[in-house]
Formats: C-alpha cells, sequence, structure tokens
C-alpha cells in the first residue's frame, strides 16, 4: 500500500496516519474474509441511514449526539458488535466513521449491483511547522521552506571608534554560535515529536485479525501465515499467534474476538 507522502507524524496522536493506514488495510481484509461484512451495513443501518434529514452524519461522535439518530446508533452497534468491530467493549469509532463514509457512498449511489466497497472519509491530523512544496512567502516573494518563525539574533552594532575590529568579529561569531545552537536544541525538541510516514510492506498480521474477527481457528490461521513464509508455532504452541493478534488489535483499536483461548 502507497502511503500518502512521507511527510511525519506525531507519535503521541493514537489516530495518526500510518495507523490509519493499517485500518484501512484490516478493513479491506476482513471484508474478504466476511462475505456479510458490508452486506449488513446496507440492511437497517443504510435504512436508517436514509431516514434521517438535516442532521450531521460525518462523524460518529456527532451522530451519537443527536436524538434523531438513535436508529441509526442502534442499527449501526448492533452490526458493530456482531462483527467485533469494538472497542473497550463500545463500537470502535474509527470503524463508525468508516461506517458513515461507507453509508453515505451507498445512499448517493444509484448502481444496486456492485460490489461493496469501504469508503473512507478524509482525516485531518497535526502537521509538521514545515511549508509545502510551492510555498511563497508574501514578504519576501521567495519560496518558503518553514512556516516556523524566522531564527532571528540581536547582536549590538560595532563601536568602531573604542572596539577594535578583531573584538566585535569574535563577539559576532560567539552570538552566533549561541544563537545556532540554541535554534538547534529547540528544532531537535520538536522532531522528537515526530516519526518519518513509511511504505507499509508486510500485512500479514492485519490479515491475521481479519480471520480471527471473521471465524477462523488459530490453526487455520497458522497455516495462512506458513504460505506466506511465516512460522509462528506449532499445532500446540498459539502463543506467538495469539500474541501477534492482541498487539495488532489493539495498535489499530479493535477488541479480538473472545475464544478460549487468544
Amino acid at each position: 500500500m502507497e502511503h500518502r507522502g512521507r511527510r511525519p507524524y506525531r507519535r503521541d496522536d493514537a489516530d495518526n496516519e500510518s495507523v490509519q493506514d493499517l485500518r484501512e488495510l484490516f478493513l479491506n481484509a476482513y471484508r474478504e474474509h466476511d462475505s456479510s461484512l458490508l452486506p449488513g451495513l446496507r440492511k437497517r443501518p443504510l435504512t436508517a441511514f436514509k431516514s434521517l434529514d438535516g442532521v450531521d452524519k460525518d462523524e460518529w461522535d456527532l451522530v451519537r449526539q443527536h436524538p434523531e439518530s438513535a436508529a441509526l446508533v442502534e442499527a449501526l452497534s448492533r452490526w458493530a458488535k456482531a462483527h467485533y468491530l469494538t472497542w473497550k467493549g463500545a463500537p470502535s469509532g474509527w470503524v463508525m466513521d468508516a461506517a458513515l463514509a461507507t453509508l453515505e457512498h451507498y445512499a448517493k449511489s444509484r448502481n444496486r449491483r456492485y460490489r461493496p466497497r469501504w469508503v473512507f472519509a478524509v482525516t485531518l491530523h497535526p502537521q509538521p511547522p514545515t511549508a509545502e512544496e510551492g510555498f511563497v512567502s508574501v514578504f519576501t516573494r521567495e519560496p518558503e521552506r518553514s512556516v516556523s518563525p524566522m531564527l532571528l539574533m540581536e547582536i549590538n552594532p560595532w563601536d568602531w571608534m573604542s572596539e577594535p575590529r578583531g573584538e566585535f568579529t569574535k563577539r559576532f561569531n560567539r552570538c552566533c554560535k549561541l544563537a545556532r545552537e540554541r535554534h538547534i536544541k529547540e528544532m531537535k525538541a520538536i522532531a522528537a515529536q515526530w516519526s518519518i510516514r513509511k511504505k507499509i510492506k508486510r500485512t500479514e498480521y492485519l490479515e491475521c485479525l481479519a480471520m480471527w474477527q471473521s471465524g477462523s481457528t488459530l490453526n487455520e490461521i497458522q497455516g495462512f501465515m506458513r504460505t506466506k513464509g511465516m512460522n509462528l508455532g506449532g499445532s500446540r504452541d498459539k502463543s506467538a499467534i495469539s500474541h501477534a493478534i492482541r498487539k495488532t488489535a489493539k495498535v489499530i483499536q479493535v477488541d479480538p474476538r473472545s475464544a478460549n483461548r487468544i
């Protein structure tokens, strides 16, 4: 999956763009393993969605606040619980946002026979203080590489009558060095909050979670992983595959399906 550029993201953002990429991959994999997942959206949830007029239906948190949306909230909640798309026992908010965007697509579409697919809403995320390519300053008319405040330095001017040129040069260079080191320290503190978004090359663990949520056994999932060249324990050892499923579910924020052992 190609990511949307290599812009950094904040690690403390639980819904950062890299996590969003993983979530989309998971839902698309889940659709392949559970043939009833998206068709289920086109039943009671779609009927309730179409019956609402004048209500903001873009975000799950907003939908839940409207009394008029009670039927839609109930239908989506039942659908989410039936397909194990919850987080800490409640419908997972990011899944509900994707479901609402998909319902919006269904409601506007005139084609009733196409293959169901997910539609993902555009999400906003914090961005580092750097300018987009092509950004031009209104003051200098020159391309800008950053929207951070300009680096300014104050130094008393050279008093050529009382200060030798060599002393002024030393004082000037010393002030420049202090300003440079202070600026680098400040920028490093900002940079430490960001990570570079990378291309997702391996999706097997997301596939494992999708298979588990759709009802596959751990033995079946282990067999699938072996076809991908990954050995996660034998027939009697389920600890590695169980750990992988739990960890993946925690990253994208869904509750793994309950079973005797996972």
